[in-house]
């Protein structure tokens, strides 16, 4: 229990950290929100991203994979795959993102032009990096 209260406060501590250290969505409507999501979202990335480390250790020390589905594996790179894709390119492809808004704009509730944001952030982009990588190695540990 006290290692899960640590693990817990580590990765609390930790996105905290990195969430007011990195850019902030400019787009959310005040400063307290842009920070709040900053923290959520790499407090978000930490908690995910640990989760990936316990198999491949596992797999590592006890020298097999015997129980590690492989669908499971190859449908987890797939789905990263595409999440890595969605995400890299809603964050750096400026003909995308363009089209995006070009897309999703229209009339406001008052009458006026609403311009549909991004909301793909920094964090996510890291995230869906990390999982690619780490899934595509529990993966090639099937083969080992």
């Amino acid at each position: 229990q006290s290692s899960f209260l640590r693990w817990t406060f580590a990765l609390l501590l930790g996105g905290t950290a990195v969430g007011i250290a990195a850019p902030k969505n400019p787009h959310l409507p005040s400063p307290m929100w842009q920070l709040l999501s900053s923290i959520v979202g790499y407090t978000y990335f930490l908690a995910w991203s640990a989760s990936f480390y316990p198999q491949i250790f596992m797999n590592y020390y006890r020298k097999t994979t015997r129980g590690l589905s492989c669908d499971f594996c190859v449908l987890n790179v797939l789905g990263y795959v595409c999440y890595t894709a969605y995400t890299t390119n809603f964050y750096w492809n400026e003909r995308i993102i363009a089209e995006y808004k070009q897309r999703m704009s229209g009339i406001d509730v008052d009458g006026g032009t609403k311009q549909s944001e991004i909301t793909v952030q920094g964090n996510d982009v890291a995230f869906a990096i990390h999982a690619l990588f780490m899934a595509s190695f529990t993966l090639s540990q099937i083969g080992m």
